[in-house]
């Protein structure tokens, strides 16, 4: 135990290095804590302790292994946490504000509550994270691997999501207030009451997404995918959204009543199966494969 208490009272360091080497001291068999708990699993694998509200403002955690950390309501502002092990870390209510978590490993990491406003998430693994309530304003999500994320309620007001995978991620009633979403991936995405006002939603995938009660006032929708995707009941949508140079590709998309266009709810359906197999080589091999796709997609049908 004194080594530990040691290790403790060197979070405080001015040295990078001594704090760097005191967390992973700490640290170093939590990912183990799952096969057995107690003194000799640390004797074993090292030590597992919790540092809540630890004070690692601006500390330097590049490809350091926090696997299962308890790192609740930590101060990590301006940590660089490039290429970090997180996943299944705790991170609730922990103050991220301008962290570098490029490349950062955070599958099933609890970040619900915490702050990230400014934060560099650039290609980070976030599949299946907790991130209810998460201030995300202004964050660099661009690349990152969302898959079946929790954001519901996030604020992600001009947060930057560029060729974001969120397929099947859940982002009911989630702030997206100006926020840049530009070729993301939204399939079967949960976006139920959903603010995009003033969204970049341009060559965006919204196939069988729930936009619900979706707000979606002056948004760009240029070349969006609207495959399946129930438009009935979104809010602040207009036909000239949906029109002019660069318009959505629509098919199988119903829109509200008060919304009439040329071609109406399946006006690009002879367009998709070229544009999904350019879009997407890997998925689709042959465009007899794609157009097989649409086809089935067209069946759907919403009571």
């Amino acid at each position: 135990e004194q080594s530990v208490r040691a290790a403790y009272a060197r979070l405080d360091s001015e040295s990078k290095y001594e704090e760097k080497q005191a967390v992973q001291d700490l640290l170093s068999g939590c990912s183990q804590r799952s096969i057995a708990f107690g003194y000799f699993t640390e004797r074993m694998f090292g030590n597992c302790r919790p540092l809540i509200r630890a004070p690692l403002k601006g500390a330097d955690l590049v490809s350091v292994d926090l696997d299962s950390a308890n790192l609740r309501d930590a101060d990590l502002s301006a940590a660089n946490l490039v290429a970090a092990n997180l996943n299944n870390a705790d991170l609730a209510f922990a103050d991220l504000i301008s962290a570098n978590l490029r490349d950062a490993k955070l599958t099933r990491t609890d970040l619900h509550g915490a702050n990230l406003i400014s934060a560099d998430l650039r290609n980070a693994n976030l599949i299946s994270a907790v991130l209810y309530d998460t201030i995300l304003v202004s964050t660099d999500l661009r690349a990152a691997n969302l898959v079946f994320a929790n954001l519901r309620n996030a604020d992600l007001r001009a947060a930057e999501l560029t060729s974001a995978e969120l397929r099947n991620a859940h982002l009911y009633e989630a702030n997206l207030v100006s926020t840049n979403l530009k070729g993301a991936n939204l399939e079967n995405a949960n976006l139920f009451s959903t603010n995009l006002r003033n969204a970049n939603l341009q060559d965006t995938n919204l196939q069988d997404a729930s936009l619900r009660e979706a707000d979606l006032h002056n948004s760009n929708l240029r070349n969006a995918l609207l495959l399946s995707t129930n438009l009935r009941t979104v809010k602040s949508l207009t036909a000239q959204q949906l029109g002019g140079e660069n318009q959505p590709f629509i098919c199988n998309s119903p829109f509200p009543e008060t919304i009439e266009i040329e071609g109406g709810k399946n006006r690009d359906c002879d367009k998709l199966a070229a544009v999904l197999i350019q879009r997407y080589p890997d998925r689709f091999e042959t465009l007899e494969e794609s157009q097989a796709f649409v086809e089935e997609q067209r069946k759907k049908t919403w009571d």
